[in-house]
């Protein structure tokens, strides 16, 4: 099995305090690389969601999955609920 993971932090100085989000995509490494878009390890990371690689999802597809993305995510929710 395979995961990217992210976090992303949010400080606010007013209080001292930090919240971290963290963002997760769970797959697979396969054995042999498949697919041209991304780097890394795109083209050997199966995702079981798609029953692709990474490399072989389009943008839009890989946002829907993406670490990065569900991290961000997750820190916009706060962001707008604590600092808006």
């Amino acid at each position: 099995t395979a995961r990217y993971q992210a976090v992303v932090a949010i400080y606010d100085p007013e209080n001292d305090k930090v919240r971290t989000c963290e963002g997760v995509t769970e797959g697979r490494i396969t054995t042999e690389p498949k697919g041209t878009s991304g780097f890394g390890y795109d083209p050997v990371f199966f995702s079981p969601d798609f029953g692709q690689t990474m490399a072989e999802l389009t943008i839009d597809e890989k946002n829907t999955i993406s670490h990065r993305g569900r991290a961000i995510r997750k820190a916009r929710e706060i962001l707008e609920k604590e600092f808006l």
